[in-house]
């Protein structure tokens, strides 16, 4: 039973320094075929859930430990989607708004990227839901899906182009 107004925190948790392993757009299916990785990873989850039980939080998260150290700090924020979404490519092109940036948002575009799709937009291996049961395992209370970046934000970063860009 929750309390009326429970307690959570808001975006990603900052990676324990020892946890090094990227996805690099693979698959989790495919990259924690590495025990190391898959340790790494189940470690880390465990730890910033832990970190937040002791703080007394009421709804815990898994921190995103599925995010890449990519730009922007938790650049993964904008790539996890884009790179296990079919229909885009895989390479990090200019923003497509940069030609019209100014002042500070010329660096928040030129880290953001833009990407090309190369087809149709269809599901890829999100694993949303083998991400949230790993984190549950390790806790009593409610686990909470942090997704990041949504469709209309997603959207921003495309060059719906016919040819090269």
């Amino acid at each position: 039973m929750l309390p009326i107004l429970p307690t959570t925190m808001v975006g990603s948790y900052p990676r324990p320094s020892w946890f090094t392993h990227q996805l690099q757009g693979r698959d989790i299916l495919e990259a924690f075929k590495v025990t190391h990785h898959a340790e790494a990873f189940d470690d880390a989850v465990r730890t910033v859930i832990k970190d937040q039980e002791s703080a007394g939080l009421d709804l815990l998260t898994d921190g995103q430990m599925w995010f890449d150290d990519y730009h922007m700090g938790i650049g993964a924020f904008l790539w996890y989607w884009l790179e296990r979404i079919e229909g885009f490519g895989k390479e990090k092109l200019p923003h497509p708004a940069r030609a019209r940036a100014r002042g500070r948002d010329v660096w928040a575009l030129d880290e953001a990227g833009g990407i090309a799709v190369k087809g149709p937009i269809a599901r890829g291996p999100v694993r949303m839901a083998a991400l949230f049961a790993g984190a549950q395992r390790h806790t009593e209370r409610p686990i909470k899906a942090c997704v990041g970046a949504g469709p209309v934000q997603l959207s921003t970063l495309a060059h719906f182009v016919d040819g090269p860009i």
